[in-house]
Formats: structure tokens, sequence, C-alpha cells
């Protein structure tokens, strides 16, 4: 009966289902206690779980403290949140509560759901999270953790790829124009010829680059 139950919610979720929009502005975040999900594996299962049915936009599930977090788009998906973990095998809902939806609990979860403790947080940037088949929205919450990521920790911005190519690229020659073309192309093809000569590392690293659409 219980997988019976399981699969309806699973085919209701569909009946409204889309491709998922992440919107940091308008999207709601939940803290919902439950019991059961208490190790990594099945903590992970429940929040991807979520996602595949498009009941959360994005999610983390705390297997330490037994408690979710989860980005949704319609608070009419909490409810069958609730539904689907009381039909999970040792799972039980136990309550929820609206928290917000601000950059420091954003990144919080982003942040965990990369495997990341809050003491590695400053000297790790986040790691991308693959959202199934849905490239614009893998996009849009990675690009979202790295611009609070930066912010937070504006010091080690370079650590992201981005930020160390636009550093290199300050760092190399320019092109000066003092009036007279011939000599100012021979001393910018000089000088140009020296720095790459002497950095060959970063510009490979800079013609290698490609930024995430």
């Amino acid at each position: 009966m219980k997988k019976l139950i399981v699969l309806l919610v699973f085919i209701s979720g569909y009946c409204y289902s889309q491709v998922p929009v992440f919107n940091f502005q308008t999207n709601k975040e939940y803290k919902i206690i439950l019991k059961g999900a208490d190790d990594f594996k099945k903590a992970d299962e429940i929040g991807r779980q979520m996602e595949k049915m498009q009941l959360a936009v994005f999610s983390y599930v705390d297997p330490v403290n037994d408690i979710g977090y989860f980005i949704v788009d319609n608070f009419y998906k909490v409810h069958e949140i609730e539904k689907i973990i009381n039909n999970i095998d040792g799972c039980s809902y136990i309550s929820f509560e609206e928290i917000p939806l601000n950059e420091d609990n954003y990144l919080d979860m982003y942040m965990k759901r990369g495997g990341f403790e809050n003491n590695e947080f400053s000297n790790n940037p986040p790691k991308k999270v693959i959202m199934g088949p849905y490239d614009e929205l893998s996009n849009s919450l990675y690009k979202k953790a790295v611009s609070v990521w930066v912010k937070k920790y504006p010091e080690n911005k370079e650590m992201i790829e981005k930020y160390y190519i636009e550093k290199i690229k300050n760092e190399a020659p320019k092109f000066v124009d003092t009036g007279n073309p011939e000599k100012d192309n021979q001393e910018y093809n000089k000088a140009k010829e020296k720095w790459l000569n002497e950095n060959p590392e970063k510009y490979n690293r800079i013609i290698n680059y490609r930024e995430d659409e």
C-alpha cells in the first residue's frame, strides 16, 4: 500500500512539472525536521528524490541533525514533500518552518551539498552541483553560490578560475598609444613576447579558459 501511495504522489507531482527555475527573489526556503535521514546516503537520496519529482528546486538534507532544507517555488509542494517523507521506509515527518532565503542560508546549503563543513567554506570555492539534465538550473544555482562566496570571502576570490584569469589579464602587457604607431607596436610586441616567455603556464590558462554559460 505504501508503494502505491508513493507512486500516486509521484504521478501527481508530474502533473504540474516543468523545467525547474531558480529565482532567488521569489523562491522560498523551508526547514523540515524529520526522522530516519541519519546517514549520508539516505539523506542525499531524500533530497535528490524531491528534486527529481520537482517538488524542490534545490535541497540539502543534514544527516547529523535529521533536518532537511528545501527551496521551493510553491508552498503547496511543502505538503507534497511531507507526504513523500512519511512514505519512505524508516522515515517520518516531524515539522516544518519557513526560514529566510537569504545569501547566508543559501551559501550554507550549497556548500554543504558540495561536501564542505562550515569551517572549510572560506578556503574552498563552491563546487558546481549538477542538477540532472537541467543545465540552466545547475548554472544559475552555481553562479549565485559563487557570487555570494566572493562577496563573503573577497580575499580568496582568485581561487575561482574566472577571477584568477581576470588577474592574469591585468598583469599582461597593455598597448600604450604615444602617437608613434611604429614604435608603440614594437614596444608592445617586445613586452608581450617577454611576458609570454616568462609566463607560459598563465598564458595557457587564459587560452584554455571557458566560462560556464
